[in-house]
């Protein structure tokens, strides 16, 4: 029989602007109910992911990109349909941070929409992967905690 060992735990940061979908992509990763983000410090939580162990912190929206720096990955959450007032800030991320995952949210409403941008040129902007949120919510979320796995993998 073949023993894992437990990998290192790593730190993972959830930052953007929009504080719903931080709250949301939060309680999907740790299990824990949150209402609102506290007037001051962070939400933390941890989870566990292929043998490794995540601490999680919630960024409150509109943080500085300063903050990016105490983590060893930053999970950014960005709505597509924003992108002019998004983009800004997640660039000051992408530069700040060690490692950064794009997670896009899914449009909302019965019909299936596009998304108006072109991932393959966002993501090479940014040097970061970029993850969408699907409509079934558990594909999604694998998908970003692949890509997180992954770019903590690679060398800085």
């Amino acid at each position: 029989m073949k023993l894992h060992k437990n990998k290192p735990p790593c730190t993972v940061a959830i930052a953007g602007q929009c504080a719903a979908a931080q709250i949301n992509l939060f309680a999907e990763l740790t299990g824990s109910f949150i209402c609102e983000f506290p007037r001051f410090g962070l939400i933390k939580g941890m989870y566990y992911y292929k043998y490794r162990e995540y601490f999680v912190s919630c960024l409150s929206p509109g943080s500085p990109a300063e903050e990016a720096e105490d983590f060893d990955c930053v999970i950014y959450v960005m709505n597509p349909y924003r992108l002019e007032s998004e983009l800004v800030n997640a660039l000051r991320y992408s530069r700040k941070a060690r490692r950064l995952v794009l997670f896009l949210c899914a449009p909302r409403g019965g019909a299936k929409a596009t998304v108006p941008v072109n991932i393959k040129l966002l993501s090479g902007a940014l040097r970061a992967r970029a993850v969408f949120e699907t409509r079934f919510g558990s594909r999604g979320v694998n998908r970003l905690l692949d890509a997180v796995e992954s770019t903590l993998k690679q060398e800085i």
